[in-house]
């Protein structure tokens, strides 16, 4: 590990000054090792140099194991966005999606709070064998959409964010323009700051009893938009519109489960 931070950015040189006719996509592996001591100056290095990198434990196969990486992220998550976006990513792991230790609700966990995070979605799975729910969680587009979201800002905590339900945002870009510039390897122009949707999960990671479905909520002004703004509101995972409304949302959110979001104000524009 004590050479990690100088043989990485090393390679990361020479492999910049090769005469490949391939593009070459970097991982870097060495905060996983100094997770205690990452500081803004290794993240800087690792933007710098690197394309993804992974920030701490091991994925395992567990409800657990996801929950622990989705708490790291929770407790880092500020120091950690600050030096994210295109072309540079966190990496929290191997989606699990299709193999046997989760449920269906945690899987879909897993997928979407990966692409709340703009993390890189590297499948650990056996495509051979995969069931057909959790195919359909791994090709839902509109989760995938969010996860590729050009403007690269990572998901943060804003709410709930000691306890069990938490209310996590992600700012996306709302113009079609900028997302097909972005799919043609393009920069999308700046954007003003009234023409962003967002990516909301509510997140229930309680699993003790009661079992029952947790009321949970999101307002206008914890994303930054004046209190009285009106909204409209998609159920990702359920594809489905559920309407207007002004200032707040709310629903019932199982337990071990997430609603997952987008919301676009009345006065932004998707064309």
């Amino acid at each position: 590990p004590a050479t990690m931070p100088t043989t990485y950015p090393a390679v990361s040189k020479l492999l910049m000054t090769l005469p490949s006719q391939r593009p070459v996509l970097y991982s870097c592996s060495w905060p996983a090792y100094i997770s205690s001591n990452m500081t803004d100056a290794v993240y800087q290095s690792l933007h710098d140099n690197c394309n993804l990198w992974r920030n701490w434990n091991d994925i395992s196969d567990s409800w657990e194991s996801v929950k622990s990486i989705v708490g790291w992220w929770n407790s880092n998550g500020a120091q950690m966005s600050k030096f994210a976006g295109p072309g540079a990513w966190n990496d929290p792991d191997m989606i699990l999606v299709g193999n046997t230790g989760l449920s269906q609700t945690q899987q879909q966990v897993q997928m979407g709070m990966w692409a709340m995070f703009a993390a890189p979605l590297l499948m650990s799975n056996d495509l051979r064998t995969i069931d057909p729910a959790a195919k359909a969680i791994l090709q839902t587009l509109e989760v995938i959409d969010i996860n590729q979201d050009p403007a690269g800002h990572q998901a943060v905590c804003v709410d709930g964010c000691s306890g069990e339900q938490q209310l996590w945002v992600r700012q996306l870009t709302a113009r079609k323009a900028a997302r097909k510039a972005a799919k043609a390897g393009l920069t999308p122009s700046p954007l003003p700051s009234s023409s962003w949707r967002y990516a909301i999960a509510l997140l229930n990671l309680h699993a003790g009893v009661p079992g029952y479905p947790v009321a949970m909520s999101f307002s206008a002004s914890q994303l930054g938009l004046p209190a009285d703004t009106t909204f409209n509101v998609r159920d990702v995972w359920a594809a489905k519109d559920l309407g207007s409304f002004q200032g707040t949302f709310s629903a019932r959110v199982p337990c071990n489960a997430m609603m997952l979001l987008v919301v676009t104000p009345s006065n932004v524009h998707v064309s």
